[in-house]
């Protein structure tokens, strides 16, 4: 368990409910030094956009951006299969020949090959004007709408994309479709005709008022159905060089999207989707409104099924249009939010987000499952503890208690709570039967003391005020350790929890944003100051003794064992502080995003890092066997040095079968012997030898073991 720092940023359907959870082999990257991402799960933003192609749907969502693949072959059960950053923005997409196109808003038009769906791959970015906002791709050209302009531009090589031509549109442009010859853009009220057959002088040829914002615009037949502002409107292009409204329908509020299926229109309001008979397009009617419970953004239709993407609980909905007046829900993949934090207990890993808590199987931490999930779009919820069979989530109102015994079905023991004011809530421990809370990011602090022997009624039993902002604690003893910001570190004696009394405090060089206590230390990061480790040997008085500056701003940390995991920001750092004098970094590992809180085991670090759960191998930073002098030897080995790289000392460990004359010399890459490290018999056994490398410049070194006949290399990097 750890502090939330960064978590203060920012009713499904019972069918067929889905997380969207990912693997991306994308994500299995470098960018580590003795760390590897063996895992990533994406968590969307709201979802925008919608495009089925074969087998595949295609999503976009928002802060951050991303292009989500799922595969929808089997519709009850969409899984993600793959997804992508997007550095700005998309505001739509198109999907043609194994690439996606995306209007990435001022990141113009970007070009992703999907050829795997698995590893989606940026291949060319094609930049335009300010808002970039629709696009759609015909045969070798993309036709792409930014605010007032429309490009015509040449994908036949996708990762050389050249614009042929423009033509500037009166108004802002939003919805676009192409027919033949001509492109069709809403503006302003007006549905523009552009003659595009001449792809470098594209040409507005006439335009047909349609009354509001048109938001969308689709094609069948003789056609176009815009909607907007003013409903569903109708143009007949039968004549493409001079479009006349055919027909319209005021809906009951504004559309954003509409999709087609046989004589039917389907348009997304919100919280509406509006059924329309257009068998006459001369005169639509409205056949039902559908409620949805959770805004519907945008739709698309493909082989008698429609796909749903919603906004406020972000996912996909997979409706049958069998009897196309009562849609039937077929499938749901639906996004958790934005996560928070993460805590493991007993194989599990609970990730606390914006609209609930998920719950992973992570026995296998390089393919996590989702195996249960508890929906909480009512409270704000931002910290999760777990302990033995129960998870404590501290809401704006309430201390909620769920049931996790069984992960699949977690259960909430308690409601009705009054408020006490717990929306900043920043961490939480739990002791026993009493759990303790932690509040007040950016305002003043507060521990609060829940008594939680009776799971289905909590009861508050003291509380107190701290100075400054509360950010991160942890309890050991007759102690709790509370990290406060620019007041450093307080101890508070906890012995009676009815009655918290402050005990000592340490201040500390930068902001103490999260604690954790191992024996006679405490471990604090310390925002731009890195890792500070205090003496807490006598808890009144906390005496700072070892430090280490980190790459960023230290925002989480937790101990194992001889390590200390931190996540700083725009990454993972791991710190050997076997010496709590002398820390010094063994592995690293750059973030995806924000990285700002984790949880630790077996030697794998979950981080949770702006919209992604990253999951970290940390096992070649962190030695498994210590050295052990009176191990038995069966053979002559040289010990891989550790650390490795180093600064500015490293210790080489070796064996020996049978007493022997030893020789082990270091060496720069230019064969130069710069240091002898033992030069002497050495009896059976294990032995150890120390490089000091502070007179020598920062590289590689060659560090040779002989004994008798047997010969070893190895190689130290030193790092200044």
């Amino acid at each position: 368990m750890s502090s939330r720092i960064g978590s203060q940023l920012g009713a499904p359907f019972a069918a067929a409910f889905l997380f969207c959870l990912l693997i991306s082999p994308a994500a299995r990257g470098q960018d580590g030094w003795n760390v590897t991402r063996v895992g990533q799960l994406s968590y969307w933003g709201a979802a925008d956009k919608v495009v089925v192609d074969g087998s595949y749907a295609y999503v976009v969502s928002d802060y951050p951006g991303f292009l989500h693949i799922l595969d929808i072959s089997n519709p009850q059960t969409p899984l993600e299969t793959g997804f992508l950053e997007v550095s700005d923005r998309p505001r739509n997409l198109a999907v043609a020949a194994g690439y996606v196109y995306l209007a990435a808003d001022d990141g113009g038009l970007q070009i992703v090959d999907v050829s795997d769906p698995l590893q989606p791959t940026p291949v060319a970015v094609c930049t335009l004007g300010q808002w970039t906002r629709e696009v759609a791709v015909a045969g070798d050209y993309a036709y792409v709408l930014d605010d007032t302009e429309l490009y015509v531009i040449d994908v036949s090589d996708p990762a050389s994309p050249t614009i042929l031509g423009s033509c500037s549109l009166i108004g802002s442009g939003q919805g676009l479709a192409v027919s033949g010859n001509f492109v069709y853009a809403g503006a302003w009220g007006e549905l523009w005709a552009i003659d595009v057959s001449d792809p470098t002088a594209p040409e507005i040829v006439e335009s047909c008022p349609v009354y509001g914002t048109i938001m969308d615009v689709v094609i069948s037949g003789n056609y176009a159905y815009t909607v907007g502002y003013w409903g569903l409107r109708i143009v007949d292009i039968s004549d493409p060089g001079n479009p006349v409204e055919a027909g319209h329908h005021v809906l009951i509020s504004s559309a954003q999207a509409i999709g087609l299926w046989g004589d039917y229109a389907y348009a997304t309001l919100g919280q509406y989707l509006a059924i329309l008979d257009i068998s006459d397009p001369l005169s639509p009617t409205i056949v039902a409104y559908l409620p949805q419970e959770n805004w519907a953004a945008d739709l698309a239709i493909s082989q008698g099924l429609a796909y749903l993407v919603r906004s406020a609980t972000p996912g996909l909905d997979i409706l049958s249009l069998a009897n196309p007046v009562q849609p039937e829900l077929q499938g749901s993949l639906r996004s958790v939010g934005y996560p928070h934090c993460v805590d493991l207990q007993g194989g599990y890993a609970f990730v606390v987000a914006s609209d609930g808590l998920q719950i992973l199987d992570v026995t296998t931490p390089a393919s996590p499952q989702q195996v249960g999930f508890w929906d909480n779009d009512e409270y704000w919820q931002t910290i999760v503890a777990v302990a033995d069979s129960y998870a404590y989530l501290p809401t704006e109102s309430n201390l909620m208690v769920l049931n996790v015994s069984d992960p699949t079905n977690p259960t909430l023991m308690n409601t009705g709570l009054s408020s006490w004011g717990g929306y900043n809530a920043t961490d939480i421990k739990v002791a026993g039967n009493l759990c303790y809370v932690l509040s007040g990011y950016w305002s003043d602090g507060q521990l609060r003391v829940w008594d939680v022997s009776d799971p289905t009624m909590p009861v508050d039993t003291a509380y107190l005020s701290l100075p400054g902002d509360a950010r991160g604690l942890d309890l050991y003893g007759n102690y709790a350790y509370v990290a406060t910001g620019a007041y450093g570190l307080r101890v508070l004696d906890i012995s009676n929890p009815d009655t918290l009394i402050e005990a000592g405090l340490c201040y500390t060089p930068d902001w103490a944003n999260d604690v954790a206590i191992a024996g006679d230390y405490a471990y604090i990061a310390c925002w731009y100051d890195g890792l500070r480790i205090a003496d807490i040997s006598n808890p009144t008085a906390p005496v700072l003794r070892g430090h280490l500056n980190l790459p960023d701003p230290a925002l989480s940390l937790q101990v194992l064992g001889q390590h200390a995991f931190v996540a700083c920001g725009t990454g993972l750092s791991v710190v050997n502080i076997a010496n709590p004098d002398n820390p010094y970094l063994v592995g690293s590992h750059e973030a995806s995003g924000y990285a700002h809180s984790l949880a630790v085991a077996d030697n794998y670090a979950y981080v949770v890092e702006g919209g992604f759960l990253s999951i970290y191998d940390c096992s070649e930073a962190v030695p498994v066997e210590p050295f052990n002098p009176s191990k038995t030897v069966t053979t002559f080995e040289l010990l891989p040095a550790f650390p490795n790289p180093f600064n500015a000392t490293s210790v080489t460990s070796y064996g020996l079968r049978v007493p022997s004359h030893v020789s082990l010399r270091v060496y720069d890459t230019a064969g130069k012997l710069v240091a002898t490290l033992v030069n002497e018999w050495k009896p059976t056994g294990m032995h150890q030898a120390t490089f000091d490398g502070s007179d020598l410049p920062s590289g590689i070194y060659l560090a040779k073991l002989t004994a008798g006949d047997f010969s070893a290399v190895q190689k130290l990097v030193l790092l200044k």
